[in-house]
């Protein structure tokens, strides 16, 4: 399964947990409208080496997958979205042709009903 990517520095998400984001750099902005369009998550990394604003930061290799639940755009483009916590992945590769990070991903198995049960 193929995902976009958001690496955070100092943020990490799981399952079930709720997320708000202030979208602002273009990237984001493109990867963001792409997920509200298709109805796709996307995967939330803590970032491992690198920044979160200019060039793209190499993201730890386990993450959570966040389902976007609300969304505002404003006039200047930038968007404020609520995200939740779905299910954890692990990345398998990183793909870097476009311009934000889309990776392969694996799911990981949920060891029991209460993970699943906070993220729905």
């Amino acid at each position: 399964m193929e995902m976009p990517i958001f690496p955070l520095k100092n943020v990490v998400l799981f399952p079930g947990m709720v997320l708000p984001l202030h979208i602002f750099e273009m990237r984001y902005r493109e990867m963001i409208g792409r997920c509200l369009e298709d109805k796709i998550p996307f995967g939330v990394t803590l970032i491992d080496e690198g920044q979160e604003v200019g060039a793209s930061a190499r993201p730890f290799l386990v993450g959570t997958a966040a389902r976007i639940v609300r969304s505002e755009r404003m006039e200047d483009g930038r968007m404020n979205i609520t995200t939740v916590g779905t299910q954890r992945f692990r990345i398998l590769e990183l793909h870097h042709d476009r311009s934000y990070l889309t990776a392969t991903v694996s799911q990981f198995p949920v060891p029991n009903g209460a993970t699943r049960r906070a993220a729905e």
